[in-house]
């Protein structure tokens, strides 16, 4: 049997890798699937805190309850080296980068001022520009974060706005029904951004379980400190991805709701994709990109240009429109599935040659690595059985391959996480 299975990916692999249009340069990734259980390393009040995966793939996997301040801070007591390690770090290695490359990093309205007062005051600027619109919620988790670890509250604040200020290109896709090969709903969440700094040094994958009147149970997947979310999916079986554009599709502002608190409180507080919908429409939205958001319940997804001015809900069955004869942004309908990437024209071609059956294993192997997208991490969301496979770029302490795509994946069963029950310490 192992080895009709060994053959069957094999000829999968040829089959991809077969007649592959020239701007398709990566290869297949063949690593199994890391799907041990989570490790129990320790518990406080409000936390608990596993490991999933083994080896250089080690992932902290992190579980707070309570309110927003008893989460921050049992994620504080959790995991404070980790914690202080990104937030003394992150900031000055992306101020040399910047330096290096602000248009590469920083939109043009705010490269002037970056250059001259440098990243952590335009970072400042960016809290003052949308603190009103901003849940308050937050900023409770940070001062319980800050106070569990005696880390700077304003440095915790500032790593949570850098989303909103500097750039990174990623790849999305929603798949279900006729596009995969259980009929079930899939979606892609690559991030594509540095990987010379600190960020995939501690890998963290949060299960919120808030309490009563603070939504329901969800998954933040990102690194220590970082506790708003450009990647998750939630109990409602709603899952986020975002991608930045190089093209506006409205006008832009820097003052509204920061996208990734938007994309966290979809996660956190709406029960459909009709609710997250309406939510975006009714958010003062910032700036130009990307969003996917996928409902497993309802087995669909949507892809949206989000801008201040416009929210556009697309489809599969909405042609893309862009400014531009670039054959770079091919963008062939397929059935069932809504998706844009870094490297469209191979991200397309993969997608196509897949379609009918898309799964996460075949994403692992064949879409994302061929089409070289998710090099600081990669995730794929079963959402109709709630289990994600997550991957990130190699840290400096490691062996193996650069980038996350290239990686052995783990798999974590977030459902079953979602129903962990609290810690049975008490606080003396």
């Amino acid at each position: 049997m192992l080895a009709v299975v060994a053959f069957g990916v094999l000829l999968s692999t040829v089959a991809c890798s077969a007649q592959l249009p020239p701007q398709c340069h990566g290869t297949p990734n063949l690593y199994p699937i890391q799907d041990a259980p989570p490790t129990f390393v320790k518990s406080v009040p409000n936390g608990k805190l596993y490991t999933v995966g083994q080896g250089d793939e080690t992932i902290s996997l992190v579980h707070v309850f309570g309110t927003p301040y008893e989460m921050g801070y049992a994620y504080g007591q959790l995991l404070p080296k980790e914690t202080a390690y990104l937030i003394n770090n992150m900031v000055a290695h992306l101020q040399q980068e910047v330096e290096q490359s602000i248009d590469k990093y920083i939109g043009k309205d705010m490269g002037a001022f970056v250059a001259k007062f440098g990243l952590s005051a335009a970072l400042d600027l960016t809290y003052e520009l949308t603190k009103d619109y901003s849940p308050s919620y937050f900023f409770e988790e940070f001062a319980g974060l800050a106070n569990a670890t005696g880390l700077s509250y304003w440095e915790i604040v500032r790593i949570n706005m850098l989303p909103e200020l500097v750039k990174a290109g990623c790849s999305i896709y929603g798949a279900w029904g006729q596009a995969t090969a259980t009929g079930g709903m899939f979606q892609l969440r690559a991030l594509d951004w540095d990987t010379s700094g600190p960020m995939q040094t501690y890998p963290v994958i949060t299960i919120y379980h808030p309490a009563p009147g603070y939504g329901h149970p969800f998954a933040n997947i990102a690194w220590a400190g970082f506790l708003s979310s450009i990647t998750g999916l939630s109990s409602a079986r709603l899952g986020m991805s975002e991608k930045v554009t190089d093209h506006d599709f409205g006008t832009s502002t820097r003052i509204g709701i920061p996208f990734n608190f938007l994309m966290r409180d979809v996660l956190q507080w709406d029960a459909n994709l009709g609710a997250a919908i309406t939510r975006m429409a009714n958010a003062r939205r910032t700036c130009n990109i990307w969003l996917g958001t996928g409902d497993g319940n309802e087995n669909r997804a949507n892809l949206f240009q989000y801008s201040h001015s416009d929210l556009v809900v697309i489809d599969d069955t909405t042609v893309i429109q862009y400014p531009s004869n670039d054959t770079k942004y091919t963008h062939p309908l397929l059935k069932n599935v809504v998706y844009w990437g870094v490297n469209q024209q191979c991200y397309s071609y993969v997608l196509t040659q897949q379609h009918g059956n898309i799964t996460a294993e075949n994403t692992i192997q064949h879409i994302i690595p061929i089409s070289e997208t998710g090099n600081l991490h990669a995730n794929i969301y079963d959402l109709a059985n709630l289990i994600l496979y997550t991957a990130n770029a190699r840290a400096g302490n490691e062996t193996g391959p650069d980038n996350a795509y290239d990686r052995p994946f783990v798999r974590v069963d977030v459902g079953a996480a979602f129903a962990e029950l609290p810690p049975t310490i008490k606080i003396a």
